[in-house]
């Protein structure tokens, strides 16, 4: 085969992924629960790097110089990012950030219950530098074979930066720390 027949063939690859990924992001795929996590509220999952912080006077919280007696704890410290993993759950809608930190390795469940009770689970293995889907309970195991994503390959896989589970209905997407801060401004949003 050629090189354009491969291009080509690729090309229609993503594009069918694209579509499939739209359909299942609109419509759902079965009968998965379709609740979704109320606005401003983060999806429940190990991990994730939005911190709340509340503000001083904030039902339990109080200032510091008020209590001069108390202990202060330790801090410790935040590992430094190198970039994120954005995993989105297209039967619930919801969607939430995996840290990709500088140092370490980290595996990471996720577990879905459908409305009858049918438990789905998906493991996530994030290194300084990449990310695999280690597990799945999925039976045709198409995303543990979609092989690792790395800030290097990223741009010259198949499939991108993406990893897709399509009977679990997890999608992963590998980011550097750098484009997440740039989506971020683009869309004005808050982190």
């Amino acid at each position: 085969m050629s090189k354009l027949q491969d291009q080509k063939k690729n090309i229609i690859i993503l594009t069918v992924l694209a579509v499939l990924i739209a359909v299942v992001a609109v419509f759902g795929f079965g009968n998965r629960t379709r609740t979704t996590a109320p606005q401003g509220e983060m999806m429940n999952m190990p991990g994730m790097m939005d911190l709340i912080i509340p503000s001083a006077g904030a039902e339990g919280v109080t200032d510091a110089a008020q209590q001069s007696d108390a202990p202060v704890p330790e801090v410790t410290p935040v590992p430094e990012l190198n970039g994120r993993v954005l995993v989105s759950l297209s039967g619930s809608g919801q969607y939430g950030w995996l840290p990709v930190y500088k140092e370490g390795e980290y595996v990471y469940p996720i577990v879905q219950t459908d409305k009858d009770g049918n438990m789905y689970e998906n493991r996530v293995h994030v290194t300084s530098d990449s990310v695999w889907m280690e597990y799945s309970t999925c039976e045709n195991q198409d995303c543990v074979g979609e092989g690792v994503v790395t800030f290097e390959n990223k741009e010259t896989r198949i499939l991108g930066n993406f990893i897709i589970c399509l009977p679990n209905q997890v999608t992963l997407e590998l980011f550097t720390e750098d484009e997440v801060q740039a989506m971020y401004s683009q869309s004005g949003a808050d982190q």
